[in-house]
């Protein structure tokens, strides 16, 4: 066996703290207390935390509802109405069409003509009234004042015949000729009427025509309205037609891959990040890991900290002892041997430990080198919870138990051979050697399997064989 001195420590410590910084809203343990495992110890104020966690899950549930919409962007009845706004436009360009054709159909009638009978009615009437005038001066005769008057009612009759028909869109420039046509002769019986070569009459009569010519005029260019304005009609329906087409093609197409991978792509980028709000709010508490005994606490209420730890947690359940070993007796030590303890302040009482670590590197304790070692205590007897970590203890590391043994003095062995000994063993006065078997030895007391009996008396001295 090996002796020594050693202290008592837990077998384990935990440093705890907060995941992030606060304002400490209750510490719920003090120093020397005993907690259970996920028992909580301390709080923060959560108030910003829990609303960071309604909002992840709120993001968490429209990404999910995003994603459903990726993977079924359309329902049965948005293709029905797909169907129904196609032919819609269809029939839509079908009557824009036809209100262009009806638009561009030209006039009835060769609005030529009646250019050509406004210029003969006019010739005709400069007749009339020459030959009137010649009549007046006695320079022509009846008769042909009367031939040019049916002359220029038989024009105003064809004339009138051909106005009846209104002008085409595709009159407008033969419209405005004709009525630029009026303004100029108008302009110049203006100047007759001046001069007193035409009455006021004809003058008039000629105004009418004029304005006879604007209206014609005007016709014509609400017809040439008319046909732009159907042309537009139809491209806007043709427009329409194309959109209603490429909307039904995407409703039968189905969902879009890149959007599908887009929006789960969210999804998992709001379930980290709920995940991450939910540890966060976790980490507004501290809870005890394990059962144990708090040993530090550096906090109070209304205090701001970080995320260092402040609470110490030690794991009481197996305490272990720290024990150390002189360096001349570091080979007698391994881990699984037994140790002795008897506690400074309980010295009627002895536990039991089993070596669990000898450590590998020396270390200078008072400048002498010596070998740290740590033993566990067994689970029986129990240790009082009163006993303070650091308390001080006697301990003796036991290698190998002999009991009810046959012992002599270490000092009595000779060795023979490797692994072989014997004792000189006074018989009948003399001295003889024996050989003998060794069972468990340290440095005092080596014991005797067999060879010996109790009360053979051996020589712990030189001797000298001859």
């Amino acid at each position: 066996s090996v002796g020594g001195s050693g202290t008592l420590m837990p077998a384990a410590e935990a440093e705890l703290g907060f995941s992030s910084g606060g304002v400490v809203s209750e510490v719920l343990a003090d120093v020397s207390d005993w907690v259970e495992a996920g028992q909580a110890l301390a709080r923060i104020d959560a108030t910003a935390l829990e609303r960071a966690v309604t909002l992840a899950e709120a993001d968490l549930i429209a990404a999910e509802d995003d994603v459903e919409k990726a993977k079924s962007p359309y329902s049965q009845l948005d293709v029905s109405e797909g169907y129904l706004t196609l032919e819609q436009a269809e029939m839509a360009l079908m009557a824009a069409r036809e209100s262009l054709a009806l638009a561009r159909e030209p006039s009835v009638c060769l609005y030529e003509s009646v250019v050509d009978l406004e210029y003969e009615y006019s010739w005709y009437e400069d007749n009339y009234y020459q030959e009137a005038d010649e009549y007046e001066a006695g320079e022509s005769s009846r008769e042909e004042l009367d031939a040019a008057s049916n002359q220029l009612r038989w024009a105003e009759e064809r004339l009138t015949e051909a106005l009846a028909c209104p002008p085409g869109p595709e009159d407008v420039a033969l419209c405005q000729s004709d009525y630029a046509w009026y303004q100029g002769r108008y302009s110049e019986w203006g100047g007759k009427y001046r001069a007193g070569e035409i009455s006021q009459e004809r003058l008039f009569a000629l105004s009418d025509r004029v304005q006879a010519a604007k209206g014609r005029l005007d016709l014509a260019r609400q017809a040439a309205s008319e046909v732009n304005n159907s042309e537009a009609q139809v491209g806007q329906c043709e427009y329409n037609l194309q959109k209603a087409q490429e909307a039904l093609a995407e409703v039968r197409s189905g969902p879009d891959a890149a959007d599908v991978q887009a929006a789960e792509a969210k999804l998992l980028s709001a379930q980290a990040a709920l995940e991450d709000a939910r540890l966060t709010l976790e980490g507004a508490t501290i809870v005890a890991p394990f059962a144990g005994l708090i040993t530090r606490v550096e906090a109070q209420a209304g205090q701001t900290v970080g995320a260092e730890a402040i609470i110490t947690l030690a794991d009481m359940s197996r305490p272990q002892i720290e024990i150390w070993v002189d360096e001349v007796d570091a080979g007698s030590v391994q881990p699984g041997y037994e140790v002795e303890v008897v506690f400074d302040a309980l010295p009627d009482d002895v536990f039991t430990a089993h070596v669990v670590r000898v450590e590998p590197e020396l270390q200078s304790v008072q400048q002498a080198p010596t070998v740290l070692v740590y033993a566990s205590l067994d689970e029986k007897p129990e240790l009082p919870t009163a006993l303070p970590i650091g308390a001080n203890a006697s301990v003796e590391i036991i290698a190998a138990r002999a009991e009810n043994a046959l012992l002599v003095p270490t000092e009595a062995l000779r060795e023979i051979a490797p692994g072989e000994h014997a004792v000189f063993l006074m018989v009948d006065g003399e001295l003889q050697m024996r050989q003998v078997e060794v069972g468990v030895m340290d440095y005092v007391y080596a014991e005797i399997i067999s060879g010996l009996e109790e009360g053979d008396l051996v020589s712990t001295g030189t001797v000298d064989t001859g």
